[in-house]
């Protein structure tokens, strides 16, 4: 449990249930980040790795989003 606490953002101030719950969601959003990477890197390998005419402007391909539960 405290090794999970460490690992999801505001953890440490949750009681067990709810840093279950928390670390469900964190998880979720892990998921749904690692798949726009893959799209992301799939729409560059398609283009041959020009992010311009993948459609994808300066660093907007590796930019990460925030998470804040």
């Amino acid at each position: 449990m405290r090794a999970l606490q460490r690992l999801v953002p505001g953890g440490a101030r949750l009681d067990t249930a709810s840093m279950l719950e928390e670390a469900i969601r964190y998880v979720k959003f892990l998921k749904g980040h690692v798949q726009s990477l893959e799209r992301a890197a799939a729409a560059l390998h398609m283009h041959g790795g020009h992010a311009a005419a993948a459609g994808f402007a300066g660093d907007a391909v590796y930019s990460c989003p925030s998470y804040y539960a």
